[in-house]
């Protein structure tokens, strides 16, 4: 058979198509963490160029595509020997490790060896104990079976100690490496020299900074440009090498197709929250710990990173035009944020500590709650003239703003009360009061509902108003500390911490629930349905779909539950003693059984319903790791209800972590037939089980209940 040239060419067209659509925008939302070692200055070895500004650079590089990354340089060996192992303990929260290493390096004994700045072995059996095996660094990475574990060791270098020792201990390089579902770069082939650039970089780690940020590129494809930069840079002298055993596609940077966005809809006033999207959505914009992040929404890859020096900034809201503003509240300070020069304007010193924010059409103005004490109020802030006056005062705390999209009235949510303003005159028009802690204040894109949260029997309650009558229209069982509206009217998130709600706009019902690991900060919903959510404690953006997560009864955020003993060392032993790992473990089984159950009782319809009474934690940490699994237990009452009947199912589930499985129980308490019933699932290392056996307890449980 014969092929055309047309032919040909369009083959190559579709592969090379292919080839940048390996990448997977899942791979956007992986947890990925990196170990960053310089090496340089050194006491018994000759000291090296680069490597400490390698180090910085990789660091740099790496942050700004969504990497949580470590960085130590010039080390001693008991120095780096701790710090390491350190990081080995967190590696099982992630889904991607890195771990990079700039210095001194060779190959001895069939193993390859890192060097610390006081290392000086005097003969080649001293090196075990003087310098750091990299072998067994990626064998303890492999221990807990990661997506994806990639080594670059740009260590490909003489032996700084062999003078005098024999030839078969003196030869430069490094030995081949494996490693499971591992990526291994080496700056220079098995056994062979790597050189040190000219410039700022090693020639090795210049090439993989120049393609680290390439959007599209695979891992493979990415060192392979690598590998020919350096060949070509170094004419000829010096070839880099990789080891892989991935069974998947990894890449670096990630680019989504840029959304279409609709041109004829309304300008939306986003509730703020401590993550925004421009009104173009060309700029994630959210709050860190050290200031504001400008992010690229289509790669999460860093712009500009802007510190604040003692920022305590709660919230950022985003006007139509591209104007941002952020408030901090422990500095009386507003901030205006330049999204064309991606800069943050001298900010707007305030009397009173802001509370809430929200920006007019026009761009020129915004509206800034505020707390004195026991009172609060407003300012009308001028955003050209940066002068904020004050319009009106309350005589309880100002929790929360929501403006009306024509700007003719705004709402003023505080304490106790809420009240409809005229935000230019400050003229109350109508007030409405019982809402004593109230916190949250949203108002629906077509600015005919108002939601109001936080309030309640512990905060535990959320009301949705008609706008023009102030009349009750629905009343949900869940605390809400944010809220946000999806563009096209359809549905409101609802955010508590860790658990996300989707609400129905129509019909008022909640359509799904999510738990996640850490607190959800920020929430940026875009025209093609994309939601951006921030997790703070994490630092980084979890993404996914309206329509996947209305459909989906498990929402995509994967969890560990192999290797118990090391993951739950980590918890009790981490630096925040956050307990990320057990309570992503019943975050994620909770989420799986409230939604099995919501699904038979949105079958049976009416009257049967669950309403939600929330889960308790009991924690009681053993002084050994090795006896605390019998007492740690997490608990959740979620049953089947009917008024005037007696056909309930009044269920606690308790989730154990016991040896090496997880064992959930679904206890019946004796009420309704007086009879207890206990179902007992051992879990072993998946929640696959979870699903069928509690639809068919539901299901079961309810026929005995209705023989009666």
């Amino acid at each position: 058979m014969k092929w055309s040239l047309a032919t040909i060419l369009v083959l190559l067209f579709f592969i090379q198509i292919s080839a940048y659509s390996q990448c997977s925008d899942q791979l956007l939302n992986l947890r990925k963490t990196a170990l960053i070692i310089g090496e340089q200055t050194y006491a018994h070895a000759s000291p090296l160029k680069n490597t400490i500004r390698d180090a910085n650079d990789m660091a740099d590089s790496l942050e700004k595509i969504g990497y949580d990354v470590n960085v130590f340089k010039d080390r001693d060996l008991s120095t780096l020997t701790a710090i390491i192992d350190k990081w080995l303990l967190k590696v099982p929260l992630y889904d991607v490790a890195l771990f990079y290493y700039s210095g001194h390096g060779f190959g001895y004994n069939g193993d390859n060896f890192l060097v610390p700045i006081d290392a000086n072995p005097t003969l080649p059996n001293q090196i075990p104990q003087e310098c750091i095996s990299a072998n067994g660094i990626l064998e303890k990475i492999n221990t807990n079976m990661l997506k994806y574990t990639i080594m670059i060791l740009d260590a490909c270098r003489t032996n700084p100690f062999a003078s005098g020792w024999s030839k078969e201990f003196s030869q430069g390089g490094l030995n081949r490496m494996t490693g499971q579902n591992s990526y291994i770069g080496f700056a220079a082939g098995e056994g062979k020299v790597a050189y040190e650039g000219p410039d700022s970089n090693g020639r090795y780690t210049e090439a993989i900074l120049k393609y680290l940020t390439v959007s599209g590129l695979t891992i493979d494809q990415m060192f392979t440009r690598v590998g020919a930069y350096v060949y070509n840079a170094t004419d000829g002298k010096q070839t880099p090498y990789r080891y892989t055993s991935l069974l998947s596609d990894y890449c670096f940077s990630i680019k989504r197709e840029t959304p279409n966005l609709n041109n004829q809809r309304v300008f939306i006033s986003q509730p703020p929250s401590r993550a925004v999207i421009t009104d173009d959505q060309s700029l994630l914009i959210n709050a860190t710990y050290a200031g504001i992040s400008i992010k690229d929404p289509l790669t999460l890859n860093t712009l500009q990173n802007i510190p604040i020096q003692g920022s305590d900034i709660i919230q950022i809201v985003s006007g139509q035009g591209g104007s941002v503003v952020a408030i901090d509240t422990s500095a009386k300070k507003m901030y205006n944020i330049d999204t064309k020069k991606k800069n943050v304007l001298p900010a707007i010193q305030l009397d009173f500590s802001p509370s809430s924010a929200v920006i007019d059409r026009t761009e020129r103005l915004a509206y800034v709650g505020f707390c004195d004490v026991a009172r609060g109020g407003y300012y009308l802030v001028d955003l050209e003239a940066r002068k904020a006056t004050i319009m009106d005062r309350f005589k309880s705390k100002v929790t929360a703003l929501a403006l009306t999209n024509d700007n003719k009235r705004l709402y003023v949510l505080t304490s106790d009360s809420l009240f409809e303003v005229d935000p230019k005159g400050g003229k109350v028009e109508r007030r409405m009061g019982g809402f004593q802690g109230a916190g949250c204040l949203g108002l629906s894109p077509n600015n005919k509902k108002i939601l109001i949260g936080g309030f309640g029997k512990e905060n535990s309650k959320t009301l949705i108003l008609d706008r023009f009558t102030m009349k009750v229209q629905a009343t949900l069982d869940i605390g809400v500390k944010l809220f946000s509206f999806s563009l096209n009217n359809s549905s409101v998130f609802a955010i508590d911490g860790k658990e996300m709600f989707i609400v129905d706009l129509d019909s008022l019902n909640i359509r799904n629930k999510f738990s996640f690991r850490s607190d959800i900060g920020g929430i940026a919903p875009c025209d093609d349905g994309t939601v951006y959510l921030w997790l703070t404690q994490e630092n980084r953006y979890y993404i996914d779909k309206l329509d996947q997560m209305l459909s989906s009864s498990e929402i995509s955020t994967d969890v560990k539950i192999k290797n118990f003993k090391q993951l739950a060392k980590y918890d009790f032993q981490g630096e925040m003693n956050n307990h990320y790992f057990l309570d992503s473990i019943f975050g994620r089984i909770n989420q799986i059984y409230t939604s099995t159950v919501n699904d038979i009782v949105a079958k049976l319809g009416s009257p049967y319903h669950v309403p939600k009474h929330g889960f308790v934690v009991f924690l009681n940490a053993a002084d050994s790791i090795g006896t605390f699994y019998d007492q740690k237990r997490y608990s959740n009452r979620y049953g089947i209800f009917a008024y005037g009947d007696r056909n309930f199912i009044n269920t606690k589930f308790i989730v154990r972590i016991i040896s090496d499985t997880i064992v959930l129980t679904i206890y019946d308490e004796p009420r309704g037939d007086g009879r207890p019933e206990v179902c007992t699932i051992h879990l072993g290392d998946s929640l696959d089980k979870i699903k069928p056996i509690v639809e068919k307890y539901f299901t079961d449980r309810l026929g005995q209940l209705r023989e009666k």
